[in-house]
């Protein structure tokens, strides 16, 4: 699969670590599954997802986030470590910008990844949607679908 890279590199892997074709992994046929699943959007307000993102970041920086991230620092090259956050910390350890300049980029990217996760969720059409602090309204969805 010349358009999927990490497809080929995954069947080598495979052929090399099986000794067999990557064609025999794949039976052609899917098992039943002996449940059914209910899928569920959990959502809440912008505000108060967007106050909890900025929470959240404070609390991993104080959780030792920037030290974890020293140590990965001789990795950032990877595709996995060129996501939210560390690249802003990896900015911080290379010297460009402080934490304290860091600290309100972290949170905006990581409220911008958010918003385009609500968006994907919003196109991946009918689900049973539910306000995330509804415990009770989440239980009624899922005894009323079963």
């Amino acid at each position: 699969d010349r358009s999927n890279p990490m497809r080929l590199i995954r069947a080598v892997s495979f052929i090399m670590h099986t000794g067999k074709p990557f064609s025999s992994y794949r039976k052609g046929f899917t098992n039943k599954r002996p449940f059914r699943t209910l899928p569920i959007v959990l959502e809440m307000s912008r505000t108060e997802l967007y106050a909890r993102i900025n929470q959240r970041a404070l609390q991993m920086l104080e959780n030792g986030w920037l030290e974890e991230a020293k140590t990965l620092f001789p990795f950032r090259h990877l595709k996995a470590l060129q996501t939210v956050g560390y690249k802003e910390l990896f900015e911080v350890i290379d010297g460009h910008i402080n934490l304290k300049e860091a600290i309100p980029l972290i949170q905006q990217s990581t409220r911008q990844y958010a918003k385009r996760q609500l968006t994907w969720w919003r196109n991946q059409g009918e689900w049973n949607r539910a306000q995330a602090d509804d415990f009770e309204g989440i239980v009624e969805l899922i005894n009323r679908e079963l």
